[in-house]
């Protein structure tokens, strides 16, 4: 390579100059991934734990997820505080956290947004509904105590007559 010096300025005999007015082109950052895990897709969630599960993962080695920035909310109404957040995923009740006066979820289907950002914000969304069934454990419970209640008012019934009986 040959450098010619003139006057106090350098330049380089062999070196390519861009065009004037060229400016080079950088990509822009790649988005986060994010995923609902639990519930797969189709599944349900009991209504006496509610839970789901994302998780989430760098789009670009240069920007990582920022985990704070996490936010869900649930038929528009913001759980974020509701999540446990580390690392890579993030996990909450779509009842709400368990301290709120209001901590039950209605039966159905429900709503769920999320969102998490890179450091430097590029933002990853995504929506699912998620259908809460009643819980079998609480079916089973049910189902118990109607028995007991049966059994007790056959034994009460069967007292009554025999002490009514001459």
């Amino acid at each position: 390579m040959l450098l010619l010096v003139t006057a106090g300025t350098a330049r380089s005999s062999d070196a390519q100059q861009p065009a004037p007015g060229a400016q080079a082109q950088l990509a822009p950052y790649r988005l986060p991934s994010l995923a609902l895990v639990q519930p797969q897709a189709g599944a349900t969630v009991p209504q006496d734990k509610p839970t789901v599960v994302f998780r989430f993962a760098s789009g670009d080695s240069a920007d990582p997820v920022d985990a704070r920035s996490f936010v869900a909310s649930v038929d528009g109404k913001d759980l974020s505080t509701a999540f446990q957040i580390a690392r890579d995923e993030a996990w909450g009740s779509l009842a709400g956290a368990p301290n709120e006066s209001q901590n039950t979820v209605a039966l159905g289907a429900h709503q769920l947004v999320a969102r998490v950002c890179s450091i430097r914000g590029a933002c990853n969304e995504v929506s699912a509904t998620v259908t809460v069934v009643a819980s079998a454990s609480a079916t089973v419970v049910d189902k118990t105590a109607a028995d007991r209640k049966r059994t007790l008012i056959d034994l009460l019934l069967a007292a009554a007559k025999k002490l009514l009986s001459p």
